[in-house]
């Protein structure tokens, strides 16, 4: 989806934040009750600790250098 976007130069402020609720809607169905209870008894606040892993993520492949 961002790398398409990206080449047709049209990933904008609306896009990033579609690929962004995506990308956590997907997240959010891949777990279950017990993974979004342990993740809650942890860090409190699932919907933080998602957001944050998807920033984290997100930032880690920026600084991979890409293939030739």
């Amino acid at each position: 989806f961002v790398d398409d976007l990206k080449s047709q130069g049209a990933f904008d402020s609306d896009s990033q934040k579609e690929a962004f609720k995506m990308c956590k809607d997907m997240i959010m169905s891949m777990l279950n009750d017990a993974a979004k209870e342990a993740i809650i008894s942890v860090h409190n606040d699932l919907d933080a600790w998602i957001d944050s892993q998807i920033e984290n993520s997100v930032k880690v492949l920026k600084e991979v250098p890409k293939a030739a």
